[in-house]
């Protein structure tokens, strides 16, 4: 256990995730100098960011949750993948996301 929580932690600092709630409490000013940062605009980056936290938050609720709720944690996987081929392209245009989204 404590090697997979040590690893989660110095992983944590490479995710975009992360980086993006980063831009939340900075100026827009002080952005790095990102691929998303440069092309997407504040809101916009705020908003798929929101997206995707609410989206994790409700994986690992459904995680955490007891044995009868817990084990319909695939479902909200394929939920996830069905919000984000289906839903995001009509909010976010095809750019937006594939600088927002990019691996």
């Amino acid at each position: 256990l404590g090697l997979f929580l040590h690893y989660a932690f110095a992983t944590l600092h490479d995710s975009q995730l992360v980086a993006r709630l980063r831009l939340i409490v900075t100026q827009p000013t002080l952005y790095p100098r990102t691929h998303f940062a440069r092309h997407v605009r504040a809101w916009r980056i705020h908003a798929f960011t929101a997206v995707q936290f609410v989206a994790v938050a409700v994986l690992v609720l459904l995680k955490l949750a007891p044995f009868g709720i817990a084990i319909i944690f695939p479902l909200g996987v394929l939920s996830v993948l069905i919000v984000r081929a289906a839903l995001l392209p009509r909010v976010f245009r095809h750019d937006e996301l594939g600088e927002l989204d990019r691996l």
